[in-house]
């Protein structure tokens, strides 16, 4: 009985397929010329992208040169700061080497004072020796008199003993020796003395020369040191000039460095600025165009809903019609014969029903693509952080070309759906065509005819299908799939048309 129901189902789309047909031509003629049209917009889309992205690549390039430019100019100050570190550090050395050098050139001069103290205190010696000299040479000139009175005396002697041989005499004589004895003590004490006083003398000699060379060696050590501290001083002064030069330079070179950093800063400060302001004109582009994606969305689901709804209302009349032809089955024992081509045309409309899902799954899949590639961009859109004023003209002439594809996008969409509903009009002109047809219909001519027809058909169907592309695009696919589905739906209305004319005859 089932099978008897499908028979019956397909010969009555048999019978309206070449009517069909004519108009599903027409309108894939007109998709495949807006197929052609979108992909000509496409072409010139990528190439728009691929323009932006080489003037990406030219940017980033531009950057990664300042950064390297900024990174070379920080090496650099680095490097003039670590010199003047080290000429800071030189500066520090030599003035503890001065410092040093003058600290002993001051103990030299001490030694020195002392020395010439000294000096003035073995001067005294002298001046005291001088005058133990004249002690001297006044005591050797009174031992002189004193000897010359001796001899004076022993004259007297020789004379009084010669003239007066008396008491008196020897009286005279012992007084004269003892004054003799006493004259030749103090001759002797004098002669110690001078002898001491030449031994003082002899060890001041030496000490006076000691002291002479000590002041010679001082004098000549203190003329060495004065020359080679008037050369280190020199040296110094000419050390720190160069020094004083270098630091003079090397801060000439800072401030130069550091207004090219601020100026830099400034470019910096003014591309961020920049980069705030395109982001804000992307996030709102990109919310218009999330807005008009939900939009969108809420329009398909209602279309959805209605055809659903439609679907449901044709599926009880399908039922109900079903129910009638069950009456029906007595008369169409003898189209037993048809079966089996019947079967083999039900072979072919699943394989085509499986080519249609097929489709549908290539179109989530290429929705998914799509919305993959809306990611992409998205982080692509995250990753414009360092683009210049020229790359925000031209996303925004992108935009611009994207908000015309997107208006020729709607055209081409409401241009379909005005398209879906002239071919349901015309299925419906069809279906009021096909009413008044008899009986006849069910004879075996219009059953080959139904089949030579349906070979016909899908001989057209494989020359569309290989005159289409490899890899469609998104849009071919769903226009293909939204043709199947008003045929199978244009068909369907035809039988329930037909199996409401049974029951009335």
């Amino acid at each position: 009985t089932h099978r008897r129901r499908c028979s019956l189902k397909r010969l009555s789309l048999l019978q309206c397929l070449p009517q069909y047909l004519t108009s599903g031509e027409k309108t894939s003629c007109q998709h495949q010329g807006e197929l052609r049209e979108l992909r000509q917009n496409l072409r010139r889309l990528q190439i728009l992208c691929n323009s932006a992205e080489k003037e990406l690549r030219y940017e980033r390039g531009r950057s990664l040169d300042l950064k390297q430019h900024n990174s070379l100019l920080q090496e650099e100050n680095i490097k003039i700061k670590i010199e003047l570190k080290q000429a800071q550090e030189k500066l520090l050395d030599n003035a503890r080497l001065h410092s040093s050098l003058t600290a002993e050139w001051k103990h030299c001069q001490q030694k020195v004072k002392e020395l010439e103290l000294e000096g003035l205190r073995q001067t005294q010696s002298l001046k005291s020796q001088q005058g133990l000299q004249e002690k001297l040479a006044r005591e050797k000139s009174k031992a002189a008199e004193a000897q010359e009175k001796i001899l004076d005396l022993q004259q007297k002697l020789d004379h009084g003993r010669q003239v007066c041989l008396s008491d008196v005499c020897i009286l005279r004589k012992k007084q004269l020796e003892e004054e003799i004895k006493e004259a030749k003590s103090i001759e002797a004490r004098l002669q110690q003395q001078c002898q001491e006083e030449q031994q003082r003398r002899i060890l001041l000699d030496q000490d006076i020369n000691e002291l002479q060379t000590q002041v010679r060696a001082l004098q000549d050590k203190e003329e060495q040191q004065e020359a080679v501290n008037s050369q280190q001083q020199e040296a110094l002064r000419k050390q720190l000039e160069r020094e004083r030069r270098k630091c003079e330079e090397y801060v000439k070179s800072n401030q130069e460095l550091s207004e090219k950093l601020s100026n830099l800063q400034q470019e910096k400060e003014a591309l961020w600025q920049e980069h705030g302001r395109f982001l804000e004109q992307l996030g709102d582009h990109v919310r218009n165009y999330k807005d008009k994606h939900h939009c969108h969305k809420a329009k398909l689901q209602k279309v959805k809903d209605r055809l659903t709804h439609e679907l449901e209302i044709r599926n009880k009349r399908i039922k109900e019609l079903e129910d009638e032809t069950g009456k029906l089955q007595q008369k169409i024992e003898m189209e037993k014969v048809f079966q089996g081509q019947i079967m083999a045309q039900n072979d072919i409309l699943l394989l085509e029903k499986r080519k249609l899902l097929e489709q549908v799954t290539d179109q989530e899949e290429l929705i998914c693509s799509s919305k993959c590639t809306i990611s992409a961009f998205q982080s692509k859109a995250s990753l414009l952080d360092k683009e210049n004023q020229q790359l925000q003209e031209n996303c925004l002439r992108l935009m611009q070309q994207i908000g015309l594809l997107e208006q020729i996008i709607r055209s081409i969409q409401i241009r379909r759906e005005e398209e879906t509903v002239i071919t349901d009009n015309a299925a419906f002109e069809i279906l009021k065509k096909i009413l008044p047809l008899q009986n006849s219909s069910f004879s075996g001519t219009g059953f080959v005819l139904s089949a030579e027809n349906l070979q016909e058909t899908e001989l057209h169907k494989w020359e569309g299908a290989a005159a289409i592309p490899k890899s469609p695009e998104p849009l071919s696919r769903s226009q293909d799939s939204e043709s199947g589905y008003i045929n199978v739906t244009s068909l369907k209305e035809t039988h329930n048309t037909q199996g409401d004319q049974k029951p009335e005859l």
